[in-house]
């Protein structure tokens, strides 16, 4: 079976920046205060994506990227979800203006729809591109005097690399509205995003933070400091005040809980789905009191990946991914000698937890900044719970340049509690900073989507895998394996295949061993969407500085690349940081070729 061909838009933070406006979440600074009403953005934003979609996308993202629950902290939930709402209805408004435009002037851009029409230049096919958009009046300033001549020769345009003239495909015909979703580090604005293992504090301890986050980080400690010193007085205080009956106690109890939920609420912004662990930590500080000690319990969680196993009934267990909550209680004994002294005792107790020596892609794969479990779980949560409200104007539900592998799988085993919703509508691309592994880590990129295929293989949620904002040098590597272990029958050749990283390497023989060739491969979608400068990410620790190496040649323009990719089964393509509507046009006539 053959897969249909996509075009993916192109970058809309780098977009706005080419056209001279500075914040991409423009509406998260309008709701703060700090800029007037931004009528004119919206309708800039606006035409960005119907300039995308008349350039022959098939699929385009919302301006969505770094907005998340961090991003909402001081504006609250509501706000947040207010301005996620105007961003969808934003693409949303733009989906309907393009069908209104193919329905009443189709003829004027049937050179554009027209997948088969190939007896166009180059050069004419983007000159009625550009007539196109000055027509409907969606041509910014800065594009009316685009000089097409001059875009050709700088991107230098090469024909017929690695294509191979024998295969056919047909385009997918449909237009999609997919939700984008960052890692919650990129809200932070110090593009933490792209390191994926960089840990965080790094310094006396072999961690280093970045420079940016020291000051709020010292601030934010001060606080828990005071919130965690007046709570823990209070408890602690209790054994000699419970003496004194058991009206006090109840007093300080109550206090100590409705203390804790504030500060609870104040701190995570949660919805109603994680209530429940503001409960549990109140029933834990009660228990601590009953026993006359203060027991301090800290919930963590761990991911675990279970390989196929048939259970006492002779039935094949469908949960292969679980996250599992860890409980590492520390506890804090106070004695009491004959002298009326007192005597704090701390010691650590995990021998009732089974899983807790069970570690997969747990910390050491984490961001530059303090991020607990539960806020990364009650971030998953709510985007996934904003997508379940708008699924009249969305189609997709995306993670875009993501290279934290654990929270990639957090999102994955949220989403299977919302039944058959997101079945076939999952597109998650990850951000490669080499031609072999994800980020910065040691986890390959072809282990990690083998095992995201693995976990697939029953649940159908994952539309599409893919390569996002990446030097476009690395992807024909990346994709490589999969054409390379593929057996000409119906079985993934695993003994071809070694993982360098010793933890994956069972993991990834014993999945490869239970994938079927038309999951793998015919069923997946393969994206790409590179960036048109970058080279590589590198991370220096001792002064906190991350730095962008660009490149100066022009002719890495994925234009040149399509033949060659689709030899690996990459089937989608787009542009991401500077990939204009021009670029993600030019794509589409390239695309055109293959029909």
């Amino acid at each position: 079976m053959t897969k249909d061909l996509y075009t993916l838009d192109g970058g809309k933070i780098s977009e706005l920046g080419r056209l001279g406006y500075e914040n991409f979440d423009f509406l998260s600074y309008e709701m703060k205060g700090e800029h007037e009403n931004n009528d004119d953005m919206i309708s800039i934003l606006e035409n960005i994506h119907l300039s995308y979609l008349l350039g022959g996308c098939n699929i385009i993202g919302t301006n969505t990227f770094q907005v998340n629950l961090h991003s909402f902290k001081k504006l609250g939930i509501d706000n947040g979800q207010e301005i996620l709402n105007k961003y969808i209805n934003i693409a949303y408004n733009s989906l309907l203006k393009y069908e209104e435009i193919k329905r009443k002037s189709k003829d004027d851009i049937n050179v554009l729809i027209n997948p088969r029409n190939k007896n166009i230049s180059v050069y004419d096919y983007l000159s009625s591109y550009h007539n196109v958009r000055k027509k409907f009046d969606i041509l910014h300033e800065k594009d009316v005097s685009f000089n097409i001549d001059n875009y050709l020769k700088d991107i230098k345009i090469e024909k017929n690399i690695g294509d191979n003239k024998y295969r056919k495909f047909n385009k997918n015909i449909n237009n999609y509205i997919s939700f984008s979703n960052g890692p919650y580090s990129s809200t932070f604005a110090d593009f933490s995003e792209y390191s994926g293992v960089m840990q965080k504090n790094k310094e006396k301890n072999g961690n280093k933070k970045l420079k940016k986050n020291k000051e709020k980080e010292k601030e934010e400690e001060e606080k828990k400091k005071k919130k965690m010193k007046y709570t823990n007085d209070n408890l602690c205080n209790f054994v000699d005040e419970k003496l004194q009956g058991k009206k006090k106690f109840k007093n300080i109890l109550q206090f100590s809980q409705e203390k804790t939920k504030k500060n609870m609420s104040e701190y995570y912004q949660l919805d109603k789905n994680i209530i429940n662990n503001k409960n549990n930590i109140d029933r834990n500080i009660k228990k601590s009191i009953n026993y006359k000690a203060y027991y301090k319990y800290t919930l963590y969680y761990d991911i675990q990946i279970n390989i196929p196993s048939v259970n006492s009934y002779g039935r094949e267990k469908y949960n292969p991914i679980e996250i599992v909550p860890k409980r590492k209680k520390k506890i804090q004994r106070i004695n009491y000698n004959d002298k009326g002294e007192t005597n704090i005792i701390n010691t650590y107790n995990n021998n009732n937890n089974i899983f807790f020596d069970k570690k997969l892609f747990n910390y050491g794969i984490e961001y530059y900044i303090d991020v607990s479990d539960q806020e990364i779980i009650s971030n998953c949560l709510f985007k996934l719970n904003t997508f379940c409200k708008n699924t009249d104007k969305l189609h997709l539900f995306s993670l875009t340049t993501f290279s934290n592998i654990r929270e990639v799988l957090t999102f994955y085993n949220c989403i299977k509690y919302y039944g058959s919703t997101f079945n076939n509508k999952v597109i998650i691309n990850f951000f490669c900073n080499s031609c072999k592994y994800v980020g910065c880590s040691n986890y390959s990129f072809f282990d990690i989507v083998s095992i995201l295929l693995y976990l697939d293989s029953y649940n159908k949620y994952i539309k599409a895998i893919g390569l996002n904002c990446v030097n476009i040098e690395y992807v024909y590597d990346l994709f490589y394996p999969f054409q390379k272990y593929i057996c000409p029958y119906n079985n993934i050749n695993a003994n071809l295949y070694h993982s360098q990283n010793i933890q994956m390497n069972n993991i990834v023989k014993v999945i490869m061993n239970n994938l079927k060739k038309n999951r793998y491969i015919n069923d997946i979608n393969f994206f790409c969407s590179p960036n048109k400068s970058l080279e590589v990410i590198s991370f220096d620790d001792q002064n906190g500085d991350i730095h962008f190496h660009n490149s100066t040649n022009k002719i890495n323009h994925v234009y040149n690349y399509i033949g060659k990719w689709i030899n690996v089964h990459v089937n989608g393509f787009g542009g991401c940081c500077y990939y204009t509507p021009y670029d993600i046009s030019l794509i589409n006539y390239k695309i055109n070729e293959f029909l």
